[in-house]
């Protein structure tokens, strides 16, 4: 007999905010299993090989909404063995131990690193070298990541705790798990965190960590900006939109885990009318699955009565709280500006930094005087407007290519559509009949 529609879980994960990892989900499988093999590696280079890996760090670059805190909180969970391996994918022969840091609260702080490191590989280390006052202390901390008692050396009194107390106190024969030291938001680091981004990076403390960060499609520039090194070839990944197979699993563990209702007709339509409203883009998917999810609520989980026009409207809803969230007092100024270079995109593809500044530039030049919206913010030049831009998402740089372009076509329209002056009136939708409402 199958089991009764869940209408509280319906009505509880309708109510998740968008900045809330989703339970549902799917894709990324590439960048998962990339992050995987690369902790691996660091762990057997240092513990079988005395060669530190260098170049381990991992960059994941995309703009608002595409799921980056959802990878590292699916890594983290997968890491600690709360969520199950997508099909097609396997664990690899040793968990990472995750750790979670703050680009601009503990990143700058190697002392802050280093006891967060600890806390979670070694707490019994961690406490102890905090407190200790006798030469030649010793700790046990075997366990699932370490695997012999640690000397905690001569210090006379405690004092801050630096990589190279943690290689003298941890031998590099003693990890049992690599570590892999999650950033996100990371193109807000400051200066101040070169120095424990590149020595991790560079491998010069000989540990097991592997560095993973996440930010805006500026963060490549930012880290270069701060002086650490480049990353290794191929480790760096541009996200994007989610695949159609991707939106597909998304929503049927949805309809699963809640036990909808449902003919697999209707489920095939309400996946295909998620994908194509959501472009694929996590955050919009997570919100057009949070609102047929309040809906099925109200039909005790039975797809065939879904007010699809409803599902349509909240939908849109939260889509244009997040696209006007977006538009900052800069860009409200010169909002006409923004339109004009937006619907000048090549549709094949995108500009290069330079030629995207000059195009800004030539824009407010040509228009400037003639009416409000096309004069660059106070105080701002070409390139620190694009700057702006690239940081409130409205453009994202391809990894591969090096070219800027508006990762969400939805996106584009609305913001040519906002600086132009037009406010197109909501269609009014017919309501009933349990399918997708298309618009």
């Amino acid at each position: 007999m199958a089991a009764s529609p869940d209408l509280e879980g319906l009505t509880t994960f309708a109510e998740r905010g968008d900045r809330e990892p989703s339970p549902f989900f799917a894709g990324r499988t590439k960048e998962i299993v990339r992050v995987a093999d690369r902790c691996v590696l660091a762990l057997t280079r240092v513990t079988e090989e005395g060669n530190p890996l260098a170049g381990a760090t991992l960059l994941f670059q995309g703009a608002p909404g595409v799921g980056k805190s959802a990878l590292l909180s699916e890594m983290e969970g997968l890491w600690i063995g709360e969520r199950e391996w997508q099909r097609g994918t396997a664990p690899p022969p040793v968990l990472p131990v995750p750790v979670k840091l703050s680009a601009t609260k503990v990143l700058d702080s190697e002392e802050a690193v280093v006891r967060a490191i600890l806390d979670a590989a070694a707490p019994e280390v961690e406490a102890a070298a905090r407190t200790t006052r006798t030469a030649g202390a010793s700790v046990g901390v075997g366990g699932p990541v370490l695997k012999a008692d640690v000397k905690l050396g001569s210090a006379a009194a405690p004092r801050p705790l630096l990589f190279d107390d943690m290689t003298r106190y941890i031998p590099a024969d003693a990890w049992l798990r690599p570590v892999c030291l999650m950033v996100d938001e990371i193109q807000d680091a400051n200066a101040a965190a070169k120095d424990v981004l590149q020595a991790l990076h560079l491998g010069v403390k000989g540990l097991p960590v592997v560095p993973v960060l996440a930010g805006l499609g500026s963060s490549a520039d930012r880290l270069h900006e701060i002086g650490v090194s480049r990353p290794s070839r191929k480790s760096t990944f541009g996200l994007g939109a989610l695949s159609s197979g991707d939106v597909s699993d998304a929503v049927t563990a949805m309809f699963d885990a809640f036990h909808v209702v449902g003919t697999e007709d209707l489920r095939r339509d309400w996946v295909r009318w998620l994908g194509g409203r959501s472009e694929g883009w996590a955050q919009h998917l997570h919100n057009g699955m949070c609102a047929l999810a309040e809906e099925l609520a109200k039909t005790d989980g039975r797809l065939a009565d879904v007010d699809g026009a409803a599902v349509a409207g909240l939908e849109a809803g939260w889509r244009e709280e997040s696209y006007m969230g977006r538009i900052s007092r800069q860009m409200n100024s010169a909002r006409r500006l923004v339109a004009g270079l937006l619907a000048g995109l090549p549709g094949d593809g995108g500009w290069a930094q330079d030629d995207t500044e000059w195009e800004i530039g030539r824009l407010a030049r040509e228009h400037g005087g003639r009416a409000p919206g096309w004069a660059l913010p106070d105080g701002m030049t070409p390139q620190s407007f694009f700057s702006h831009l690239v940081h409130k998402g409205v453009f994202h740089q391809d990894p591969e290519t090096r070219s800027y372009s508006c990762p969400i076509p939805s996106l584009r329209t609305r913001l040519v559509e906002y600086g132009q002056g037009g406010e197109p009136a909501p269609e009014e939708p017919e309501h009933g009949s349990g399918a997708p409402y298309e618009p």
